[in-house]
């Protein structure tokens, strides 16, 4: 099973996936409902990390509509929690990913990587 520490890493690691000004911006539904490039580089990086680390797991990610839900353990994944101010270079922003098991929350984190905030949370802990 994995450990919180791992998945903190890993989140962290993805921040890096968050350029300051490389990104390109486009529209999914609506005007004000926008994703980044770097949405989406955060989004495969959490999925390729995580799978490797929790093989066997599904993913339920906002980005690029990934719903595979079949799975005992689920990870749940929004890759920039925050994408209208990430786009206007406001720090408030940030990554935010839980894992399901069943119908249980076994753990979750978010980071901020403007304010280098971090969060996280164990069931019963």
């Amino acid at each position: 099973m994995i450990k919180i520490e791992q998945l903190i890493e890993t989140v962290r690691e993805a921040a890096k996936c968050m350029p300051a000004d490389a990104f390109e911006v486009t529209q999914k539904s609506g005007f004000s409902n926008i994703v980044t490039s770097s949405d989406v580089a955060v989004q495969e990086f959490l999925r390729d990390r995580l799978s490797s680390l929790l093989p066997g797991s599904g993913f339920l990610c906002e980005e690029e509509d990934r719903h595979d839900l079949s799975h005992e353990f689920v990870w749940i994944i929004d890759p920039i929690d925050g994408t209208a101010n990430y786009s206007r270079g406001i720090t408030q922003c940030g990554i935010s990913v839980g894992l399901r098991q069943a119908d249980e929350m076994l753990m979750g984190v978010v980071f901020l990587p403007g304010d280098n905030q971090l969060f996280h949370a164990i069931r019963g802990k």
